[in-house]
Formats: C-alpha cells, structure tokens, sequence
C-alpha cells in the first residue's frame, strides 16, 4: 500500500492505494493561514499532514510495516 499527499492552497488530501493502484480511502482537510509566519505555517501544515495520515491508517486499521511508500 501507499500512502498519498496533495497539498493544495487551500485542502489537504491524504489517500492510501492498493497495489492494483486503486484508491482505497482518502481524507480531506480544508486549511487557512492568516496571521502565522512562515516557519509556523511549515510545522502546522506538517502537523496536519501526519494527523491526516494517522487518522486514515487507524480507521483502516493499517499498521505501519504495511506502507511502501509516502509521496
């Protein structure tokens, strides 16, 4: 399985596919940054990211060794 990431302008998506490259379940986050600096704007929309990855992975049930790749 693998793991991917779309970080738009104004979403994040997270998605995880099989290996027949199907899309098994995806998660979508809208964000918006108004008064943070750059480097704050960096670790939340990191933060964020592996929140949204963590969530998918639990409600599947998918524990870690499973995941090939993240892009």
């Amino acid at each position: 399985m693998k793991i991917g990431i779309d970080l738009g302008g104004s979403h994040i998506a997270v998605g995880i596919v099989n290996g027949d490259a199907r899309l098994i379940a995806k998660v979508e986050e809208n964000i918006v940054f108004v008064n943070e600096k750059q480097e704050e704007i960096k670790e939340l929309i990191r933060g964020r990211i592996l929140s949204l990855i963590n969530s998918l992975k639990q409600k599947l049930e998918i524990p870690d060794f499973i995941i090939e790749q993240i892009g």
